[in-house]
């Protein structure tokens, strides 16, 4: 398609992305492409009992063991850090199998209306930006999820230092600490439970890596919609038409709205997401402050790669919802910045109309609780440094 200036018009081409994630998402009993409503499958459900499954058969004998060594520390912190990174990514995925409609409906947004006219390159080059931003995040959480879970699954069985029950051979240990009903150190039934314990960590790793890369895809591509909404009311100026200008405001009604059904559906899982992983560092610096000083260089390595996964995890939700607020806020200076003034009187009293809109940005947030902005991460890594700082290393 070519403008009369000869502008070449393309348009974008987000169905190979939303294709990939829709087969992720149908591993976990998900349909996300499906038009509405959507009978759920025997399939879908014999999946999701099969994730939910095995995530349990990690869950369940982990907290069992959290119980056992209550009163160690040192156990509590090594398990406790496994335990609620499996409960985050049940909470995750349990949330999208509760909305799974609104979810659907926001990723079918995307794929059928959002882009649905071409546009010439100097929007293009917004939405390609905001494109590879969201490719990138769920390239990166594949990659280091897909190491440290092949690191964490052979290295335990070497260097794992817990010996939960002293008559069994020390050396046959599984790669996470669990409680059973049965002994896990004699064959066959150390090898199941190896495989099992494997599985439900795969399993875990993938719904969180799944679930995040639909997360990105919904804040970039709403961010990218917002940056060319901006662009469209930087150019208003005397030309405008007022049917041009009820498409700029309907199209802003329609983001917001768009923008208030991301909150309600990921607000509740951010505010547990939260509350996790501020638990899952404190845990890593207990664990690490805890070692002796001559404790071996795997520790803490060990410490450093976990401590790194659980701060990138709290960047990641808190940069994309950042870029939602940023981009939202900027409507307003975007609309101030335009000649407004020499549209007609129509288009001026309906730009005051969208500076007053615009003077309560789109935020998402925690539970309702706090918004959800760098700021946030800020806070986070100051809780960090003052609970590090109150954590005595022992020396012994």
């Amino acid at each position: 398609m070519t403008s009369t200036d000869n502008t070449k018009f393309e348009k974008v081409n987000v169905d190979r992305h939303i294709r990939v994630i829709n087969l992720g998402s149908r591993m976990l009993g998900c349909r996300l492409l499906d038009a509405n409503p959507v009978t759920v499958k025997k399939v879908d459900v014999l999946l999701r009992v099969f994730v939910m499954g095995g995530m349990s058969y990690v869950l369940i004998p982990g907290l069992m063991a959290m119980v056992e060594f209550i009163n160690d520390l040192g156990y509590v912190a090594e398990i406790g850090s496994n335990v609620l990174g499996v409960v985050e990514s049940v909470c995750f995925l349990g949330n999208s199998y509760y909305q799974e409609s609104k979810c659907r409906s926001l990723v079918q947004k995307i794929h059928r209306e959002f882009w649905a006219s071409p546009l010439p390159p100097d929007l293009l080059k917004h939405v390609q930006w905001f494109e590879r931003i969201s490719i990138g995040i769920g390239l990166y959480v594949f990659t280091v999820s897909l190491l440290a879970l092949t690191f964490y699954s052979s290295i335990p069985p070497i260097f794992h230092n817990f010996d939960l029950y002293e008559d069994i051979d020390a050396m046959r240990r599984t790669p996470l600490i669990s409680k059973y009903f049965y002994d896990q150190r004699v064959s066959p039934n150390y090898e199941i439970t190896y495989a099992c314990q494997i599985l439900g960590s795969f399993l875990t790793v993938t719904s969180y890596v799944i679930l995040t890369s639909i997360y990105a895809l919904i804040c970039m591509h709403l961010c990218a919609k917002l940056r060319l909404l901006q662009v469209r009311l930087s150019n208003i100026d005397a030309s405008i038409s007022n049917e041009e200008f009820a498409e700029i405001v309907h199209e802003h009604q329609y983001l917001i709205r768009y923008a208030d059904d991301l909150e309600d559906i990921y607000s509740p899982v951010i505010l547990i997401h939260f509350i996790l992983s501020t638990g899952l560092i404190c845990l890593g610096v207990v664990k690490v402050t805890g070692l002796p000083v001559q404790a071996g260089m795997m520790e803490l390595v060990l410490f450093i790669m976990y401590f790194a996964a659980s701060f990138f995890q709290i960047f990641v939700f808190c940069w994309m919802a950042n870029e939602v607020f940023v981009e939202s806020d900027d409507l307003a200076r975007a609309t101030y910045d335009s000649r407004w003034y020499e549209g007609s009187r129509h288009v001026q009293r309906g730009i005051l109309l969208i500076l007053l809109r615009a003077q309560k940005p789109s935020v998402l947030t925690a539970g309702k609780f706090f918004p959800v902005t760098m700021s946030s991460f800020g806070l986070q890594y100051g809780y960090f440094l003052l609970h590090a700082s109150n954590v005595n290393p022992v020396n012994c």
